[in-house]
């Protein structure tokens, strides 16, 4: 899904699993007003991961969670 797609509809939404080529931005954080956890791969930007932390989102880095 396409990061303004995603920005879009996120709001709607309590869990949000990513991996490598879902990008996470602090844009699509911040217009996520019910998410509540983020598990993937994709924990190399710590803009987004500390407004999560601000938010109480709970990011997780599951790598080799898909096997």
């Amino acid at each position: 899904m396409p990061p303004e797609e995603l920005k879009k509809c996120i709001g709607e939404y309590h869990g949000l699993i990513i991996r490598s080529a879902t990008k996470v931005t602090s844009e699509i954080v911040g217009a996520a007003t019910n998410l509540k956890v983020i598990a993937g791969q994709d924990r190399d930007s710590t803009t987004w991961t500390r407004l999560c932390d601000k938010k109480g989102i709970v990011v997780m880095n599951t790598p080799g969670g898909n096997t």
